[in-house]
This record gives structure tokens, sequence and C-alpha cells, in this order.
């Protein structure tokens, strides 16, 4: 991307091959394939210019190693796009929502994509039928900037990073309808949300550190990951990131890690 790196979706796809969605602030999506699990050197199988910054880049289920499917949320709408083998990515579907949209996450059985917007609202939009199916609303109206849906499809979890307070909010997807609001107090401003593979933790990044919690137990603290806590030293002005799963997380009374 020519512009700065917005968002990322990477998938595992058949015969070992990895897809890796960017978009960027310049209001571009590119896709690119690793052969070999990563081996090989990453090659261009298209790009498209949505407009607007690119968020919630995402691979689709009904992805092919030979065609992958992306959807973002660009601008103020929602796209779906196809790699054909030409330059440009083939625009699938697009659903506009009449409103800026600041985060996405796409639901793991790839027919419901979850947009955030610039005032605080979620928006889940039906990829079927094109239409938005239901509007969630957050209290103080702060800019939806993180986004995750659990990978068993009952919940997202978003969140601000412009608000003062660290609280995430959690919703029910069945429902339409808020099922916690979970405080964060001690990660900083809230940078990133991110449930694990098995649906099980929710890991809450900030600027000051990472809590993880038990899904449905949301007050519960599994650990929290501080910088500097095992005697390193934190560079100043440096931002905390997004969250990478990877492994088993054991509950094991330890606390911090």
């Amino acid at each position: 991307c020519a512009g700065e790196v917005t968002s990322l979706g990477v998938a595992g796809l058949g015969g070992g091959t990895l897809v890796v969605a960017a978009g960027g602030s310049d209001g571009s999506v590119r896709v690119y394939a690793l052969a070999g699990g990563g081996d090989e050197e990453a090659t261009l199988v298209g790009s498209a210019a949505p407009g607007g910054t690119v968020s919630g880049c995402s691979v689709h289920p009904a992805s092919t190693a030979d065609e992958p499917i992306v959807a973002c949320a660009a601008g103020d709408g929602v796209v779906l796009y196809q790699a054909t083998g030409a330059d440009n990515l083939a625009e699938l579907a697009r659903v506009d929502a009449g409103k800026g949209l600041t985060a996405g996450a796409l639901h793991p059985d790839g027919m419901i994509y979850v947009a955030g917007t610039d005032g605080g609202e979620v928006l889940v939009f039906d990829l079927k039928t094109l239409a938005v199916a239901g509007t969630l609303k957050s209290e103080d109206g702060a800019p939806v900037t993180s986004l995750s849906v659990s990978e068993n499809g009952y919940h997202v979890a978003s969140a601000s990073s412009s608000s003062s307070d660290p609280s995430v909010s959690v919703w029910d997807l069945r429902k339409l309808k808020l099922a916690a609001s979970v405080s964060a107090g001690g990660v900083g401003r809230v940078t990133s949300v991110s449930f694990d593979p098995t649906a099980a933790y929710l890991a809450v990044a900030g600027t000051e550190s990472t809590t993880v919690r038990v899904a449905k137990d949301w007050d519960r603290e599994v650990c929290a990951l501080r910088p500097g806590a095992a005697g390193g030293k934190r560079k100043a002005g440096a931002r905390s990131g997004g969250v990478v799963w990877g492994g088993s997380l054991r509950e094991d009374g330890e606390g911090e890690k």
C-alpha cells in the first residue's frame, strides 16, 4: 500500500498457500499469495481502490487458493472482492452504510460482516441480502476503532481508542443487544480487541498493557501482560499494537506473565 497499512487479514488455503489482504490509508486493497506456507516471495494477485481508509480486511471462508475472496470496510461501505487472475480485483458486492466506517470484522460463516462507525455504532451487514440487518449503539458515541467476532459467531467485541474509559462492549449477535460492558482498567486507551480461536478468551490490548479475560465471565482475568514487567524497558512514545493468538493458554493461576 502506498499509504499506511491500516488492516491485515491472513488465511491459510489449500496447497499450503497463505493469502494476505492488506488495506491502506490511501484507500487501496491489495491481495498477496505466498506459496509453500510463506517460504517463497509474496506475489501480488490483485488490487483495488474502494476509496476511504480501509479497515477490517478479512479473507472469506469461501476463498480458494486460485481465487481468494476478501471483505473490507472502506469509506462508508462494505465491499467484497475476488482475485480472478487480472491485475484488478473483481468487485462482487458492495453495501453502502451512509456513514463513515472505522473498523470491521467478518463473521466466521462469511454471511455477516460487522462494522464500527465514527458515531459509535456497530452495524451488522447481511452479505446475502446486501442490507444492514441490525444496529448496535454504544453509550458514549465514541468512534469504534477495534472489533472482533468470536469464532463460534455468538459475540462481537468493540472498543474505541479515543474514549477515556478503557472498556469493551460485548454484543450478542443472536439477540442484537449488549451482553456485557467489560472494564479494562489498567490497559490505558484500548487499541485492539481479539477473541482467541476457541472463543474461550478475549484479549484487550491497550497503550499500557494487555489483559486476557474469560468469555462469558468477562471480569475474570486470566493474565495481564505489561511492558517491562520482566525487567525490560518500554521505549518512549511506543504504542501497543494488535493481538496475535498462538499456541494455547493454560489457566494456572500464575496471574501476571
